[in-house]
């Protein structure tokens, strides 16, 4: 009796699944039988179904966009991530993001606990990121904060390019998922230019500083 186990073999189905590792017992890397990494970019290991990993290698190749065409959102897999896609497909995006912890099969990280409440991810971008017109101009940025394991509370706060910082808030988490953040900043005096950024830096449960959201103003 053969005493290995036997692998499955790996079909190419099309040139676009020809990219796809080959995959034994349908398991790659970190994730549980039957997901693979999604790779929205080089780092992106969020594990999801062979059909939505082909739909986001398909949405890189058509839609790589830093500004999207009526109609079409940043898809926003993580903070690098621009590709425009129709805004049911972000969703599919986050809520595949949502469901990270429970298809993974790695151990926790160095130190970390099993169910350890953590963060996995911070977002923000600015809007309008690139404006031209009458001032002062209100930038809104919006973004989320996402986390895993039990229960939690997060403290962060905004930092600015001007140094200027707002006020300590706190999150509570009943479960893991995500929750919006957003604040507004309120600038510019006629013949102005100015490029500027905020960010979201967490504090608790672990220190962590989002991407920057830049934006640019030309006031008139």
């Amino acid at each position: 009796m053969d005493i290995y186990p036997r692998l499955i073999p790996c079909i190419t189905i099309a040139m676009l699944l020809a990219t796809i590792p080959c995959i034994a017992q349908g398991q790659q890397d970190g994730c549980r039988q039957g997901f693979v990494w999604r790779e929205a970019t080089s780092d992106d290991h969020v594990c999801v179904t062979p059909e939505i990993r082909a739909q986001t290698f398909s949405d890189n190749r058509s839609n790589p966009n830093e500004i999207c065409p009526r109609g079409l959102v940043w898809r926003e897999a993580n903070t690098r991530d621009h590709v425009c896609v129709d805004p049911a497909t972000r969703a599919q995006t986050w809520d595949d993001n949502r469901k990270a912890s429970s298809r993974t099969a790695q151990p926790s990280p160095a130190g970390a606990r099993s169910g350890e409440f953590r963060v996995v991810e911070t977002l923000l971008r600015a809007d309008p990121s690139d404006y031209a017109g009458p001032c002062p101009v209100t930038i809104r940025f919006s973004g989320r904060i996402s986390a895993v394991g039990d229960a939690g509370r997060v403290s962060y706060k905004f930092l600015r390019s001007d140094r200027a910082s707002g006020s300590i808030s706190t999150l509570t988490f009943d479960s893991p998922g995500s929750k919006s953040v957003s604040t507004t900043w309120q600038l510019g005096a006629p013949g102005e230019v100015y490029s500027g950024w905020e960010a979201i830096q967490v504090f608790e449960p672990g220190e962590t500083t989002s991407d920057r959201a830049t934006f640019r103003i030309q006031c008139e």
